[in-house]
């Protein structure tokens, strides 16, 4: 009884104390998803022609990934990197502006220095943050904008650096501390007539977040053979894949997005709930305090009360003095069970003897007896009463054992 006490009150201790602890008063959180794009574009001499022309025409279609607020970068490079423009909190009024700014470039650089583009990547998202925190005083919320950043490089692929350096070994940038891209996704987006299979092959060893897009070979023609190619199809089921590779770029975005958005949502509601368990945190205690006293006060009127009396029981043919006696308040229970199955509270090992026979205690009007319900009648044999009840001093006999009642430490002479 003791024991069940104490889990009670260590229940309740607990539960106040978790309550406390996760209703303290911090702000609500909010988490923000929010994209920041690398657009990196190849500008050397060997794009002019076919390719640079089909990543101006196909640009417009680029920025139709982006959403308002995303950050967008435009980098590019050849003989060195360059950080053309930044545009904060993108919408569409600004697209015009950024392709206007495409539309202008020029393919004019005397070569492709990869390693400069890759030291300058490293550099540049080391100082970007992956997180930003803005405090609503009014509200009591904090807003976690977690920042995912997409790195898109639109290339032939061919890394033509002066003769003072070898060619660029990818596999030098594979650890974090030289080109952090732990959740960071990079694009590689190829536009040469001829892959540089090796490059694209060390692309891919980078990281499982560097994804190569093979593009068909990048003109003016291609594309028009890959319509006519569509055009011809006599099954309308079937589909070539889009030769400018945006297609595969923007189902693997928004597949990554999806499953970034899906984690916020999860969070968020997490939050959510912390924030109205704060909010009603008293209400939520005076209702488990009032749970408490009430499935106590259930616990104390419904809990059986000990059992009256004695039992002694010896075979017939036996003195009662060799007789065991039981103290029935020793146990607990509303029942008296007598029978050979392990369960009963006597048990008796006997083979023939009934598995198990159930006498129900009774405490009204100040006098404390034993019922036999009806289905056990059958099984107990009265001695010194005539009813279905065992009061004081009585006597029954089930098999060739005889019982006998007392109500108190003696049993009647």
């Amino acid at each position: 009884m003791k024991i069940i006490k104490k889990n009670i009150l260590f229940t309740w201790a607990i539960l106040t104390i978790l309550l406390f602890l996760y209703c303290k008063k911090d702000p609500e959180i909010q988490v923000i998803n929010k994209n920041e794009y690398y657009i990196v574009i190849d500008t050397s001499g060997s794009m002019a022609g076919g390719a640079f022309q089909h990543i101006q025409k196909k640009f417009a279609e680029l920025l139709s990934f982006m959403k308002s607020g995303d950050t967008i970068y435009i980098i590019t490079f050849d003989s060195e990197p360059k950080l053309l423009k930044k545009i904060d909190n993108y919408s569409l009024e600004k697209k015009e502006e950024i392709l206007q700014l495409i539309q202008d470039l020029k393919p004019l650089g005397l070569y492709t220095d990869f390693q400069l583009l890759l030291d300058y990547l490293r550099d540049l998202l080391s100082k970007t943050s992956l997180e930003e925190q803005k405090f609503d005083q009014e509200k009591n919320i904090l807003y976690k904008t977690k920042i995912n950043q997409y790195v898109i490089v639109l290339t032939d692929g061919k890394d033509e650096p002066t003769k003072k350096r070898k060619l660029v070994n990818i596999k030098e940038y594979s650890t974090t501390e030289q080109l952090p891209i732990q959740d960071r996704y990079i694009y590689y987006i190829s536009f040469a007539e001829k892959k540089s299979e090796q490059l694209e092959k060390n692309l891919k060893d980078l990281s499982s977040n560097v994804k190569v897009i093979e593009r068909p070979v990048n003109s003016n023609q291609s594309d028009q053979n890959a319509k006519n190619n569509i055009n011809r199809q006599e099954d309308a089921s079937t589909t070539i894949k889009d030769p400018s590779g945006l297609e595969e770029l923007k189902q693997d975005l928004e597949q990554k997005q999806s499953e970034v958005q899906k984690k916020n949502d999860f969070i968020n509601i997490y939050h959510k709930i912390l924030s109205l368990i704060n909010h009603y945190k008293y209400i939520i205690l005076i209702s488990l305090l009032l749970v408490l006293i009430l499935g106590t006060l259930i616990f104390y009127r419904f809990k059986p009360k000990p059992m009256k009396g004695e039992l002694i029981f010896y075979e017939s043919g036996m003195h009662p003095s060799v007789g065991r006696a039981i103290k029935l308040n020793r146990f607990e229970k509303k029942t008296l069970s007598i029978g050979n199955d392990p369960s009963c509270l006597i048990r008796i090992r006997q083979k023939d003897f009934p598995k198990k026979v159930e006498l129900k205690a009774v405490d009204k009007n100040d006098d404390y007896y034993f019922k036999i319900p009806s289905k056990y009648l059958k099984d107990v044999q009265l001695i010194t009463s005539d009813k279905n009840v065992i009061h004081s001093g009585d006597k029954f006999k089930i098999k060739n054992y005889i019982f006998e009642y007392n109500y108190g430490s003696k049993r009647k002479a």
